[in-house]
């Protein structure tokens, strides 16, 4: 007998090469699905950052326009204040003036009787 023993290929003998090499290449397969999980993931957290500084830009621009309404209020109303102690003293005037004339006339009608 010879010493060298011929090792012939048995149909289906290599399976377990190729089966351990498809295992790999079924476990890289999900390794790089889960790297693209990973990367929509991470994506979906800087939308949604993007999105909650859209919103804090909005809640800061609503502030600034309540600020500048305020600020119109109370220019309204110190302008009112301003019109209607203008208007006091227009109507104050005005009664003065029509008092003065009613006592002037009351005197010269009392003066008559002393005449």
């Amino acid at each position: 007998m010879s010493r060298y023993v011929r090792f012939y290929n048995i149909p289906g003998e290599d399976r377990g090469n190729s089966q351990r090499e498809r295992e790999r290449e079924r476990e890289r397969e999900r390794e790089r699905e889960r790297e693209r999980e990973r990367e929509r993931e991470r994506e979906r957290e800087r939308e949604r950052e993007r999105e909650r500084e859209r919103e804090r830009e909005r809640e800061r621009e609503r502030e600034r326009e309540r600020e500048r309404e305020r600020e119109r209020g109370e220019r309204r109303e110190r302008e009112r204040e301003r019109d209607a102690s203008t208007n006091n003293r227009t109507q104050t005037n005005t009664y003065a003036r029509i008092h003065t004339k009613t006592q002037i006339a009351n005197t010269l009608i009392q003066l008559q009787y002393y005449i």
